[in-house]
């Protein structure tokens, strides 16, 4: 695998979210704690970040936003 070391590393951040906190809680939590822990890992994050959507060589717009 091409990044299997980042990979690995965020899979584990997931399952460290979700086993600390177990289910049930908004989205909004679950976000926060996954970026903490990805930082916590060494790892730059970026919440939300807008990007450009295109739909067959056409542009939709962009979809999240920028933090």
């Amino acid at each position: 695998m091409l990044h299997e070391a980042l990979t690995g590393s965020i899979i584990g951040a997931f399952y460290e979210v979700y086993n600390t906190l177990g289910f049930g809680y908004l989205e909004a939590i679950y976000v926060a704690a996954l970026e903490m822990e990805l930082r916590d890992r060494g790892h730059e994050v970026t919440r939300e970040l807008a990007v450009r959507v295109r739909y067959k060589s056409r542009d939709l717009g962009f979809s999240g936003w920028t933090w």
